[in-house]
């Protein structure tokens, strides 16, 4: 770019600054940015600090996963220092401030996601609640999901009525806030540490179906509540679930031939957007999981089956 005398726009500094945080070079980008401020970046409409905010947010960011190899493995510098909690509260605009001077929501998602990694979970709801009502279906529910989801090694009872009671919360101050299968699936990875995960997880799938519909229960949903009801060694909620998921995969293998046939085996331009479920290039690497959730299930089946004397019940069926 420079060979070509291209000039560098807040595009080009947000790229460089994303880089460096993912290398686990944080003080590095931290410099470049203040060094930001001796440049003019015209046409830009929020500013912080003579910076754009799109290339501040950039800083909140995380190291990519192997970048850290070997000896020199350890934390992200700067994830739990000071210096990165005044740049998220520098960046986030002041209790009352007008609608014009609003940060971009990715710049809100990523300051509520960096205050959250350093357990400020006080002032990430006082964000959260300021900015949740400016566009609760998109980017109000991506910053709920935030609060809801639980954290790697700490999933228990505690956990899961603090994220029940904060998306409580957050609904009271905005009505127009309707939960979907992704709220329900973060919900249910709570449970992972609960001592009677099936059964909470299926009285919480049938709150939630009764409330907002069918909709909010997904393929994803399915085979996690199948998954807490094997580790519980319910068998009637195996048996429900295991059911559940077997129908919808059969579903799918129908739908994929019925579309190879129509389609003549001529592949379709598909959007990144979609659904993992409905790409068959992605069919083989969906159906390994299932098939390893529904081989213990069937163990599962069969071991309780024994034990109460029964005779053994079959291996499931394949339904591919």
């Amino acid at each position: 770019m420079r060979a070509s005398r291209v000039p560098e726009d807040p595009t080009t500094w947000k790229l460089c600054v994303r880089l460096l945080v993912r290398e686990g070079r944080w003080p590095d980008a931290y410099n470049l940015v203040l060094n930001l401020r001796k440049h003019h970046l015209p046409h830009v409409s929020f500013v912080s600090d003579g910076v754009p905010v799109a290339v501040w947010a950039e800083l909140l960011g995380t190291v990519k996963r192997r970048a850290l190899r070997g000896l020199r493995r350890m934390c992200d510098p700067g994830m739990y220092n000071l210096a990165r909690y005044r740049l998220v509260m520098r960046l986030l605009p002041k209790i009352g401030v007008s609608m014009l001077d609003t940060p971009p929501p990715q710049a809100v998602y990523m300051s509520v996601a960096a205050l959250l990694r350093m357990q400020e979970r006080e002032s990430a709801r006082k964000v959260t609640a300021h900015f949740v009502t400016m566009g609760p279906k998109d980017s109000g529910l991506r910053l709920v999901h935030l609060h809801v989801a639980a954290e790697p090694g700490r999933e228990s009872l505690v956990t899961f009525s603090r994220a029940l009671q904060d998306l409580r919360g957050f609904r009271v101050l905005c009505p127009e806030l309707e939960p979907n299968s992704t709220t329900l699936f973060l919900l249910l990875g709570h449970l992972k540490g609960a001592k009677k995960c099936g059964t909470i997880g299926d009285r919480l799938v049938q709150w939630f179906r009764r409330r907002w519909g069918n909709s909010v229960v997904s393929c994803e949903v399915e085979r996690r509540v199948l998954a807490l009801a094997v580790k519980e060694k319910q068998v009637g909620l195996i048996k429900k679930w295991m059911t559940c998921v077997q129908t919808r995969r059969k579903i799918w293998w129908m739908w994929s031939v019925e579309r190879e046939v129509v389609d003549g085996g001529v592949p379709r331009r598909r959007s990144a957007r979609q659904r993992p479920e409905v790409r068959l290039a992605a069919a083989g690497k969906e159906r390994l999981p299932v098939d390893r959730l529904l081989h213990r299930a069937s163990r599962v089946l069969k071991s309780e089956g024994k034990a109460l004397g029964r005779p053994c019940l079959s291996r499931a069926a394949d339904t591919r």
